[in-house]
């Protein structure tokens, strides 16, 4: 099996640099763990002779997944970067479009129309979820578990999220990272080891294309018009 990189958090250099000092600050940064968040609210709509006509609103039918609202509309692309989870943005479907001017929901909400937008069923069931590289941390003791290619959680690892872990004001996380040639030399004074992974980000919302395919079955041409609470 092929090191990883090791998380360097210390500027010292030679093998007592590779203590990952202030890496506990960043436990509570296990990815969607907190409740101040980014959730999605819908309203489905279907068509008919008359148009598009309002079925129901829903709120929470939708798991809170940021690969997913990202995918959607680019919403919470931002959050995935800022985590440092994620490298690069997530291309969405379609960006924001507003509201659609034939509009005919009418939720017990008001839409923030600074992040609402809409896609048809087909639109989405249509298209292709990407694969990303998915950056995180493994404690030492579950990175020596880890199968190191496959996503750390299906193996029941908790992967932490490398944010800001010395909590600096303008933090550049690639200084924290090093590579080193004999990662044997100094495995027992790491305590938390850098990686990186392929991840489809449709393995975490398969069941959002179950529900749709069944609105589709009961409600024929369907839409979603939606928004997010942050």
């Amino acid at each position: 099996m092929q090191y990883p990189s090791v998380l360097n958090a210390s500027s010292g250099s030679g093998n007592d640099s590779v203590v990952a000092h202030g890496i506990v600050k960043s436990l509570n940064l296990v990815f969607g763990d907190s409740s101040m968040g980014t959730d999605i609210r819908v309203c489905i709509e279907h068509k008919t002779d008359r148009g598009w006509q309002f079925i129901v609103e829903m709120f929470g039918v939708i798991e809170r997944d940021y690969y997913l609202f990202a995918w959607l509309s680019g919403e919470t692309n931002y959050r995935l970067l800022d985590r440092k989870s994620i490298k690069t943005p997530i291309t969405p479907i379609a960006e924001p479009r507003g509201l659609p001017t034939d509009l005919d929901s009418q939720p017990g909400f008001d839409y923030d129309r600074r992040n609402a937008s809409w896609l048809t069923a087909d639109e989405i069931l249509s298209a292709v979820p990407p694969t990303v590289t998915v950056c995180g941390m493994l404690t030492l003791a579950d990175w020596k578990l880890w199968d190191g290619k496959t996503d750390p959680l299906m193996q029941d690892l908790d992967l932490l999220y490398p944010a800001n872990p010395l909590n600096e004001p303008n933090p550049d996380p690639t200084r924290w990272i090093a590579h080193f040639d004999d990662p044997k030399s100094f495995l027992d004074k790491t305590t938390h080891v850098y990686i990186e992974f392929p991840y489809r980000i449709s393995d975490g919302f398969g069941y959002f294309f179950d529900w749709l395919k069944d609105r589709q079955a009961s409600d024929g041409e369907v839409r979603l018009i939606f928004d997010y609470i942050n």
